[in-house]
Protein backbone atom coordinates (compact mmCIF):
# COMPACT_ATOMS: atom_id res chain seq x y z
CA UNK A 1 0.00 0.00 0.00
CA UNK A 2 1.43 3.17 -0.79
CA UNK A 3 1.43 6.04 1.86
CA UNK A 4 0.97 10.08 0.74
CA UNK A 5 2.88 12.28 2.57
CA UNK A 6 1.87 15.77 3.82
CA UNK A 7 3.10 19.21 3.07
CA UNK A 8 4.09 22.00 0.79
CA UNK A 9 5.83 21.44 -2.32
CA UNK A 10 8.93 23.70 -3.05
CA UNK A 11 6.56 25.77 -6.08
CA UNK A 12 3.67 26.18 -3.47
CA UNK A 13 6.42 27.79 -0.94
CA UNK A 14 7.37 29.88 -3.31
CA UNK A 15 4.30 30.79 -4.63
CA UNK A 16 3.37 31.60 -0.85
CA UNK A 17 6.32 34.13 -0.31
CA UNK A 18 5.73 36.02 -3.50
CA UNK A 19 2.03 36.38 -2.55
CA UNK A 20 3.07 37.46 0.99
CA UNK A 21 5.66 39.98 -0.68
CA UNK A 22 3.10 41.49 -3.01
CA UNK A 23 0.73 41.91 0.15
CA UNK A 24 3.65 43.59 2.08
CA UNK A 25 4.60 45.88 -0.50
CA UNK A 26 0.99 47.08 -1.32
CA UNK A 27 0.76 47.51 2.02
CA UNK A 28 3.56 49.39 2.89
CA UNK A 29 3.04 51.70 0.05
CA UNK A 30 -0.87 52.50 1.68
CA UNK A 31 0.79 53.18 5.01
CA UNK A 32 3.78 55.52 3.75
CA UNK A 33 0.71 57.37 1.16
CA UNK A 34 -1.24 57.86 4.27
CA UNK A 35 1.26 58.64 6.26
CA UNK A 36 2.13 61.28 3.73
CA UNK A 37 -1.16 63.22 3.41
CA UNK A 38 -1.37 63.35 7.46
CA UNK A 39 1.70 64.98 8.04
CA UNK A 40 1.14 67.38 4.95
CA UNK A 41 -2.53 68.20 7.07
CA UNK A 42 -0.29 68.39 10.27
CA UNK A 43 2.17 70.98 8.35
CA UNK A 44 -0.29 72.81 7.08
CA UNK A 45 -1.78 73.38 10.40
CA UNK A 46 1.28 74.16 11.89
CA UNK A 47 1.66 77.19 9.64
CA UNK A 48 -2.07 78.48 9.46
CA UNK A 49 -1.14 78.59 13.86
CA UNK A 50 1.83 80.37 13.10
CA UNK A 51 0.58 82.98 11.03
CA UNK A 52 -2.20 83.42 13.69
CA UNK A 53 0.30 83.72 16.09
CA UNK A 54 2.33 86.54 13.81
CA UNK A 55 -1.03 88.20 13.41
CA UNK A 56 -1.20 88.84 17.32
CA UNK A 57 2.35 90.01 17.09
CA UNK A 58 1.70 92.24 14.26
CA UNK A 59 -1.60 93.81 16.12
CA UNK A 60 0.92 94.29 19.34
CA UNK A 61 4.09 95.54 17.47
CA UNK A 62 3.36 96.96 14.29
CA UNK A 63 3.11 100.74 15.99
CA UNK A 64 3.03 99.78 19.89
CA UNK A 65 1.92 102.59 22.26
CA UNK A 66 3.05 106.54 22.24
CA UNK A 67 5.10 105.15 25.22
CA UNK A 68 7.03 102.05 24.03
CA UNK A 69 7.27 102.18 20.22
CA UNK A 70 6.38 98.27 18.87
CA UNK A 71 9.57 96.35 17.51
CA UNK A 72 8.48 96.65 14.02
CA UNK A 73 7.57 100.83 14.33
CA UNK A 74 10.51 102.49 12.49
CA UNK A 75 11.16 104.11 15.53
CA UNK A 76 12.70 100.62 17.04
CA UNK A 77 14.84 100.36 13.72
CA UNK A 78 13.98 96.72 12.85
CA UNK A 79 15.66 94.89 10.54
CA UNK A 80 13.97 95.36 6.73
CA UNK A 81 13.67 90.89 7.40
CA UNK A 82 12.77 90.76 10.98
CA UNK A 83 12.95 87.75 12.28
CA UNK A 84 10.71 86.05 15.17
CA UNK A 85 11.42 83.32 17.62
CA UNK A 86 8.31 80.84 17.52
CA UNK A 87 8.78 79.66 21.00
CA UNK A 88 9.08 82.91 23.11
CA UNK A 89 7.42 85.48 20.50
CA UNK A 90 4.37 84.39 19.30
CA UNK A 91 1.67 83.36 20.98
CA UNK A 92 0.16 80.09 19.31
CA UNK A 93 -3.72 79.34 19.09
CA UNK A 94 -4.46 76.61 21.67
CA UNK A 95 -0.62 76.30 22.79
CA UNK A 96 0.17 73.80 19.65
CA UNK A 97 2.81 72.38 20.07
CA UNK A 98 4.92 71.83 17.01
CA UNK A 99 5.41 68.58 15.03
CA UNK A 100 8.69 67.98 13.74
CA UNK A 101 8.38 69.29 9.63
CA UNK A 102 8.12 66.02 7.07
CA UNK A 103 10.74 67.99 5.56
CA UNK A 104 14.57 68.05 6.64
CA UNK A 105 14.75 70.28 9.80
CA UNK A 106 16.59 73.22 9.49
CA UNK A 107 17.48 76.39 11.81
CA UNK A 108 13.86 77.61 13.89
CA UNK A 109 11.74 75.58 15.68
CA UNK A 110 11.51 72.09 14.25
CA UNK A 111 12.53 73.40 11.18
CA UNK A 112 9.89 76.35 10.82
CA UNK A 113 11.12 79.86 10.53
CA UNK A 114 9.17 83.11 10.81
CA UNK A 115 9.77 86.26 10.10
CA UNK A 116 8.30 89.68 8.85
CA UNK A 117 9.32 91.19 5.80
CA UNK A 118 9.25 95.27 5.16
CA UNK A 119 7.91 96.96 2.42
CA UNK A 120 7.65 100.82 2.06
CA UNK A 121 6.94 103.29 -0.41
CA UNK A 122 5.86 106.83 -0.55
CA UNK A 123 2.36 108.30 0.30
CA UNK A 124 1.70 110.82 -2.09
CA UNK A 125 -1.03 113.73 -2.79
CA UNK A 126 -2.26 115.42 -5.88
CA UNK A 127 -0.73 119.05 -6.32
CA UNK A 128 -2.53 120.15 -9.36
CA UNK A 129 -4.25 118.79 -12.77
CA UNK A 130 -8.00 119.01 -14.00
CA UNK A 131 -10.04 117.39 -12.14
CA UNK A 132 -7.68 115.64 -9.89
CA UNK A 133 -8.80 113.45 -7.15
CA UNK A 134 -5.48 112.19 -6.33
CA UNK A 135 -1.95 110.91 -6.68
CA UNK A 136 -2.60 107.97 -9.19
CA UNK A 137 -5.40 109.50 -11.43
CA UNK A 138 -4.66 110.16 -14.81
CA UNK A 139 -5.31 114.27 -14.44
CA UNK A 140 -2.69 114.87 -11.57
CA UNK A 141 0.37 116.56 -13.33
CA UNK A 142 1.99 116.97 -10.15
CA UNK A 143 2.04 115.44 -6.83
CA UNK A 144 4.44 115.28 -3.48
CA UNK A 145 4.82 112.62 -0.84
CA UNK A 146 3.44 113.60 2.35
CA UNK A 147 5.00 110.57 4.49
CA UNK A 148 6.24 106.67 4.45
CA UNK A 149 3.75 103.85 3.89
CA UNK A 150 5.29 100.87 6.41
CA UNK A 151 3.68 96.93 5.21
CA UNK A 152 4.76 94.24 6.82
CA UNK A 153 4.54 90.89 5.04
CA UNK A 154 4.52 87.91 7.12
CA UNK A 155 6.47 85.15 6.46
CA UNK A 156 6.92 81.07 7.03
CA UNK A 157 9.22 79.04 6.13
CA UNK A 158 10.28 75.40 6.43
CA UNK A 159 13.72 73.46 5.01
CA UNK A 160 14.05 70.64 2.55
CA UNK A 161 16.80 68.70 1.73
CA UNK A 162 17.59 70.17 -1.97
CA UNK A 163 15.41 72.75 -3.60
CA UNK A 164 14.47 69.88 -6.49
CA UNK A 165 12.35 68.35 -3.37
CA UNK A 166 11.37 72.02 -2.32
CA UNK A 167 9.64 72.81 -5.36
CA UNK A 168 7.71 69.24 -5.12
CA UNK A 169 6.55 69.87 -1.63
CA UNK A 170 5.02 73.52 -2.67
CA UNK A 171 3.05 71.71 -5.28
CA UNK A 172 1.90 69.44 -2.15
CA UNK A 173 1.62 71.99 0.41
CA UNK A 174 0.32 75.03 -1.60
CA UNK A 175 3.19 77.14 -0.31
CA UNK A 176 3.82 80.33 -2.39
CA UNK A 177 7.93 79.89 -3.59
CA UNK A 178 10.67 78.25 -2.48
CA UNK A 179 13.87 80.16 -1.64
CA UNK A 180 17.03 80.68 -0.39
CA UNK A 181 18.92 81.52 3.22
CA UNK A 182 20.57 84.72 3.37
CA UNK A 183 22.27 84.67 6.97
CA UNK A 184 19.41 83.87 9.62
CA UNK A 185 16.68 84.64 7.12
CA UNK A 186 15.18 83.34 4.14
CA UNK A 187 14.57 85.74 0.97
CA UNK A 188 11.26 86.62 0.41
CA UNK A 189 8.99 85.19 -2.86
CA UNK A 190 9.81 88.55 -4.61
CA UNK A 191 13.32 88.10 -4.38
CA UNK A 192 13.33 85.24 -7.12
CA UNK A 193 15.85 82.86 -5.51
CA UNK A 194 14.80 79.56 -5.45
CA UNK A 195 16.55 77.04 -3.17
CA UNK A 196 15.59 74.45 -0.62
CA UNK A 197 13.71 76.80 1.82
CA UNK A 198 9.43 75.88 0.76
CA UNK A 199 7.86 79.30 1.73
CA UNK A 200 4.16 80.75 2.32
CA UNK A 201 3.53 84.77 2.55
CA UNK A 202 0.75 86.33 4.08
CA UNK A 203 -0.76 89.99 4.46
CA UNK A 204 -1.53 90.37 8.07
CA UNK A 205 -5.11 91.38 7.34
CA UNK A 206 -5.56 88.23 5.21
CA UNK A 207 -4.45 86.06 8.11
CA UNK A 208 -7.47 87.77 10.79
CA UNK A 209 -10.05 86.05 8.48
CA UNK A 210 -8.82 83.37 10.47
CA UNK A 211 -7.95 84.28 13.65
CA UNK A 212 -9.28 84.36 17.03
CA UNK A 213 -7.44 87.85 18.42
CA UNK A 214 -10.01 90.39 19.28
CA UNK A 215 -6.87 93.22 19.64
CA UNK A 216 -8.24 95.86 17.76
CA UNK A 217 -12.23 95.22 19.37
CA UNK A 218 -11.10 95.24 23.07
CA UNK A 219 -8.55 98.16 22.74
CA UNK A 220 -10.80 100.74 20.59
CA UNK A 221 -8.17 103.59 22.06
CA UNK A 222 -5.36 102.20 21.03
CA UNK A 223 -6.95 101.77 17.13
CA UNK A 224 -8.21 105.06 17.80
CA UNK A 225 -4.84 106.68 18.41
CA UNK A 226 -3.11 104.86 15.64
CA UNK A 227 -5.70 105.96 13.29
CA UNK A 228 -5.25 109.35 14.38
CA UNK A 229 -1.39 109.22 14.23
CA UNK A 230 -1.46 108.33 10.67
CA UNK A 231 -4.18 110.88 9.19
CA UNK A 232 -2.87 113.34 7.01
CA UNK A 233 -1.61 116.57 9.03
CA UNK A 234 -3.48 119.82 7.58
CA UNK A 235 -0.07 121.44 7.68
CA UNK A 236 1.15 118.93 4.76
CA UNK A 237 -2.27 119.45 2.83
CA UNK A 238 -2.23 123.09 3.15
CA UNK A 239 1.40 124.75 3.08
CA UNK A 240 3.22 121.97 1.41
CA UNK A 241 5.38 120.83 4.48
CA UNK A 242 6.45 117.21 4.90
CA UNK A 243 7.16 115.96 8.31
CA UNK A 244 10.41 113.57 7.76
CA UNK A 245 9.27 111.26 10.35
CA UNK A 246 5.59 110.62 9.27
CA UNK A 247 4.46 107.16 9.26
CA UNK A 248 1.48 105.17 8.09
CA UNK A 249 1.48 102.14 9.74
CA UNK A 250 -0.46 99.03 11.07
CA UNK A 251 -2.26 99.19 7.64
CA UNK A 252 -4.00 102.64 7.35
Amino acid sequence: MLKHQSGFTLYEALLAIVVGTIAFTLGMRLYYTMKLQSDMKQVQANVDSIFQGMLAFYQANCYGTSAVPGALNPVSNPSVNYSVNIQTALTLPNNLILVPSIVVPGSGTNGYIAQFNEYTRNKLVCTSGTNAIGAGSVNCTSSKPVGIVVSWIAQVSIQTGSAALASQYKSMLGADCTSSAAGSVVLECKAGSPGPYVVWEKNPSDILQKAASTYWQTTPAVKSFTQMYTTDPITILTTGYQLANQYYLCGN
